[in-house]
């Protein structure tokens, strides 16, 4: 699950993401500094969260047939930056891993 985009204040992580069972995914850039925007713990149970990090800044994915967010690339490509652009790494990785 995606940790959130709520900023680096402390118990940021909210729900489904905070849940004991979920793994909660962070947003790093390119060099590996999490992200300004991404979402930090601990929840406000202070367990510790996000579970782990991906990149998630300036990440290029296709664009949704009729979606107007992101930054346009290239005819059907747009740039974005977020947690739930971190997210589709670690279950790539996970699905390997599998």
């Amino acid at each position: 699950m995606a940790a959130g985009n709520e900023n680096p204040g402390p118990e940021t992580v909210d729900t489904p993401g905070a849940a004991s069972a979920a793994l909660s995914v962070a947003a790093v850039d390119s060099q590996d500094r999490l992200a300004d925007f991404s979402s930090r713990g601990p929840d406000a149970s202070q367990e510790l969260k996000p579970d782990i990090s991906a990149p998630g800044v300036d990440i290029v994915g296709a664009k949704a047939a009729h979606g107007d967010q992101g930054d346009p690339v290239s005819p059907g490509y747009v740039r974005m930056s977020s947690t739930s652009m971190a997210t589709p790494h670690v279950s790539g990785a996970a699905a390997i891993l599998a």
